[in-house]
């Protein structure tokens, strides 16, 4: 994976705002 450091908390931000009870939940 070649993401930089921003992207990579850009994506992390994007899912969080797409799973905001994805966080401690296990399948």
């Amino acid at each position: 994976a070649k993401y930089g450091l921003a992207e990579m908390c850009r994506d992390q931000w994007n899912w969080a705002r797409n799973n905001p009870f994805g966080y401690h939940t296990h399948p």
